[in-house]
């Protein structure tokens, strides 16, 4: 028999940490279904069952007087005890094993078997440290009693509205469905209201994309530098008295029509014929889909 020096063996840890994760799915089991007798609530009850025989019935491990934890240790085999007898010791044979199994396997393994003897020297020295070793005990000391407490809690209140709902009078009963059906409105109504809300966000954004897209082609064959219509202003230009004197005021442009077409309102400055600066305006009809002049006019 050897002695492991307080420490916890990875099987009763792993079966604290799965009875513990038992209990809190049987919890929730119990708070998603309610006290309604449904498969799901009938399997959150044997969850938590299983789960709390689990903590609270564990197998008990033996502890010598310094309070480490007593584990059986296999004798040598037949073949381990021959190689005794033939003078070979077991330092030796475990040498002559590492060898063999470093021909053998890959580098990655003895990697793998020096990040493995790494993390079992760290795990020793935690164990070998009173404050180290007395934190882990009472971690799992609180995993486990707060499990307890809640799994005891939920049996507790299942019992309890199992009870109610087994004695209770046909006016509680009635008057029980009456609550559930304003709690089935209410959701139903809260429901109807988002779905509202939802529609009339998607009818806003949609209003608005389809007046940028508007925009966009209304303004689309006056340029983004000047703000003119190019081919319009070089039409008027041209058929002034002194085209050089031609200056571009401003321009803007109509809603497109049904048939493809807008207006487009200019305004410029021109040189008259007494060498002054007048403000005129002039009208154009374009194609909206190629920024096509149709026909011009000038207007006052």
């Amino acid at each position: 028999m050897i002695v492991d020096g307080g420490s916890t063996s990875k099987t009763a840890s792993a079966r604290l940490w799965l009875n513990a994760g038992i209990v809190f799915l049987g919890t929730l089991c119990m708070l998603l279904f309610g006290f309604r007798v449904t498969t799901g609530s009938i399997v959150g009850f044997g969850l938590l069952g299983a789960g709390l025989y689990g903590l609270l019935v564990s197998p008990p491990r033996a502890k010598t007087a310094h309070g480490g934890h007593v584990r059986a240790v296999a004798g040598p085999s037949a073949k381990t005890a021959g190689r005794e007898a033939a003078g070979i010791t077991m330092e030796e044979q475990r040498i002559d094993v590492r060898g063999l199994h470093r021909r053998r396997r890959p580098n990655k393994l003895l990697w793998a078997e020096r990040l493995d003897r790494y993390s079992k020297r760290k795990k020793a020295e935690r164990q070998s440290n009173p404050f180290m070793r007395s934190l882990d005990r009472v971690c799992r000391k609180i995993v486990k009693w707060t499990a307890v407490v809640v799994g005891t809690v939920a049996l507790i209140t299942v019992a309890w509205g199992s009870y109610e709902a087994a004695t209770a009078t046909p006016e509680q009963r009635a008057a029980w469905a009456f609550e559930r059906a304003q709690r089935q409105e209410e959701r139903a109504r809260e429901q109807a209201q988002r779905a509202q809300a939802a529609a009339e966000k998607e009818e806003a954004d949609q209003h608005a994309a389809r007046e940028v897209a508007a925009k966009e082609v209304q303004f689309r064959c006056l340029s983004g530098w000047t703000g003119s219509m190019l081919d319009f202003a070089r039409e008027v230009k041209d058929s002034l008295r002194e085209p050089d004197s031609f200056e571009h005021v401003m321009s803007s442009a109509t809603p497109v029509h049904a048939d493809g077409t807008q207006i487009i309102i200019m305004e410029y400055r021109a040189r008259n014929g007494f060498g002054g600066m007048n403000v005129e305006t002039a009208q154009a009809t374009v194609n909206n889909d190629d920024c096509k002049l149709i026909s011009w006019q000038g207007t006052r």
